[in-house]
């Protein structure tokens, strides 16, 4: 029975010593992952902040923006409108890009006079987008 008592001993002894490297061993594989980490991070930050500073000098490098025109009146926007509408009873079934230059505007330009037309029900489209064509509301109650 003395010599189990001492197996038993050093068995636990063994279990013990072999407890205490593994923990150790965590504590060394937590301490290398937390350097990696922090390293990594570094990295990560300074090529962040290097990439913000080419950005900077990008943004610097372009030209500024050219300012915006001023706004149209009321009036002007019913102007435009009224000679939108004209042209649209001219030429129905015409594309903006053919009617623009008839009017003496830009696309853009007559984006509000369109809608308003559209709003009001004296103007219908049909299509999307560029291939959108405009025909006067009226021609459709006056047709059969």
């Amino acid at each position: 029975m003395g010599e189990c008592d001492a197996c038993r001993m050093k068995t636990l002894t063994s279990i013990e010593g072999l407890e205490a490297r593994i923990e150790q061993l965590v504590r060394e594989h937590v301490e290398a992952a937390r350097a990696a980490a922090a390293a990594a991070l570094a990295r990560a930050f300074g090529e962040a902040a290097k990439a913000s500073t080419h950005q900077v000098a990008r943004q610097r490098a372009t030209p500024p923006r050219r300012p915006m025109s001023p706004r149209r009146t009321r009036e002007e926007v019913a102007q435009l409108a009224e000679r939108l509408c004209s042209a649209v009873a001219a030429s129905p079934g015409e594309t903006m890009s053919v009617l623009a230059p008839k009017v003496g505007a830009t696309s853009s330009e007559l984006a509000i006079a369109v809608a308003q037309l559209r709003r009001t029900d004296r103007v219908r489209t049909v299509g999307q987008r560029q291939h959108m064509r405009y025909f006067p509301a009226a021609a459709l109650s006056a047709a059969p």
